[in-house]
């Protein structure tokens, strides 16, 4: 069956409309429109009929907006105490297969145009919510679950495409959340990888992890970072906490990439602490050790380790305090301090480092005392 309307020469081509019937009693439904392609009945070998909904093409070589193709408006039904109509794309189902795939897609450019752009986007609410946008993945009872990618287009000569997740403003603006799936055996992987350069002398790309600022001027606090290691759950001596690993980038022929931690600046208080720390032992165990180490160095100078106090103008200097464990157990001495130099190993002319001890120097006063004294003991 064709059903075609006539050409227009001098005007627009004739209109095709097709409406269902009107419904006035109560309760009743408005008449339904379907569209269905042709079933294919043999058992082998056959298709089922195409439905092709396509939109005018305009033969127009104008660049304006008089020169564009049809479009294709697709709208569910105004409701006017209701809600309105719903849109549904849905697949084929296969009884024995796959079901069919939905592509939606917008088509290459032209030579000089860009390709059309492809927007998701839920309606304004006045005194309600939102509509969400939810993207999921089905479910797989045996095989591997689907994956969802989101990748950003390629510019070979000029910058790819960037990819950007903001969420939406308000009096507490929304969380974003990044999590990665319950495995009854492992658990998935979250990387965080940021781009590879490619060129000579380039850098490559910055990753950057930075809590939300406060910008109130009356009281308000910046955010806090926080890095933690996954929890064990487990019962036994076998199961331990997950670790937290700062490395900084390897090199070649250059240095390695420095490790950097920096407690925030104050314009008129105090610069921010730095703790360094083991948590507490449970019942059984020993607290953690807090290890210092320089690198080996096979040709040049090992690395110093140098703890300085900062310099003050206004009040005393800082002191640095060096302060071994105590004990409370019977029988046991508390922990020692041992600062030793390091050894010269060679038989030609190695020798041992110095051990200096020095108080500091007064310019107007008196310099520094520099007390040895062994440990006092409470038993006669």
């Amino acid at each position: 069956i064709s059903v075609t309307v006539g050409t227009g020469d001098l005007a627009d081509g004739g209109a095709l409309i097709q409406t269902a019937g009107e419904a006035k009693d109560t309760g009743a439904a408005g008449g339904l429109v379907s569209i269905t392609g042709g079933l294919a009945s043999t058992f082998y070998g056959s298709l089922g009929g195409t439905v092709m909904v396509t939109a005018g093409a305009s033969n127009s070589v104008s660049a304006d907006v008089s020169g564009n193709g049809g479009d294709v408006l697709v709208a569910g039904g105004y409701a006017a105490g209701a809600v309105g109509g719903s849109i549904q794309l849905l697949s084929g189902f296969s009884s024995a297969t796959s079901s069919g795939d939905v592509q939606v897609l917008t088509a290459n450019s032209g030579a000089t145009g860009v390709s059309g752009g492809i927007l998701l986007e839920t309606g304004s609410a006045l005194q309600s919510n939102s509509g969400d946008i939810v993207l999921a993945v089905g479910t797989s009872f045996y095989g591997l679950g689907g994956a969802a990618a989101i990748t950003a287009g390629a510019a070979p000569t000029s910058k790819g495409g960037a990819i950007g997740l903001t969420t939406g403003t308000g009096v507490t603006s929304g969380d974003m959340s990044l999590t990665v799936g319950v495995g009854s055996d492992v658990g998935g992987k979250l990387e965080l990888t940021a781009g590879t350069s490619e060129g000579a002398d380039r850098i490559g790309g910055l990753l950057i992890a930075t809590a939300g600022a406060a910008t109130n001027s009356e009281g308000s606090v910046g955010g806090a970072l926080i890095l933690t290691g996954g929890a064990s759950s487990a019962l036994d001596t076998l199961g331990a906490g997950g670790d937290i690993i700062a490395t900084g980038g390897a090199a070649e022929q250059g240095d390695g990439g420095n490790v950097q931690i920096l407690t925030g600046a104050s314009t008129l208080a105090s610069s921010g602490d730095l703790a360094m720390g083991t948590a507490d032992s449970g019942t059984a165990g020993n607290s953690g050790n807090v290890i210092i180490d320089t690198g080996y160095s096979a040709v040049g100078t090992a690395g110093n380790i140098s703890m300085t106090v900062g310099a003050t103008e206004t009040f005393y200097g800082g002191n640095v305090y060096m302060t071994a464990g105590t004990t409370t157990a019977d029988d046991v001495s508390g922990g020692a301090v041992m600062v030793t130099a390091g050894s010269g190993t060679s038989m030609n002319g190695g020798a041992g480092g110095a051990l200096a001890f020095a108080a500091g120097q007064g310019n107007g006063g008196a310099g520094g005392a520099v007390a040895v004294s062994g440990g006092l003991s409470t038993l006669n």
